[in-house]
């Protein structure tokens, strides 16, 4: 059931997906530091472009396929 929700949510981002930008969309940006060593902080950022949100919704659909098939 849970991963029928995870579908319809990327579902969701396919349908909200702005075609005309070329550019990254749904960005999400973050920061974290490690204990051990202060010096270092990483900073990451994920987004979506045209060819991976085909991806993402590939495997939204795959997954609950093969939990039924299985």
């Amino acid at each position: 059931m849970l991963s029928m929700s995870c579908f319809f949510f990327c579902l969701n981002i396919w349908v909200m997906f702005d075609r005309t930008n070329p550019s990254y969309q749904f960005i999400s940006t973050g920061a974290f530091n490690i204990k051990l060593i202060q010096a270092f902080t990483y900073n990451f950022s994920f987004g979506v472009d045209g060819i991976s949100v085909f991806f993402i919704i590939l495997t939204a659909l795959l997954i609950p396929l093969c939990i039924l098939m299985s």
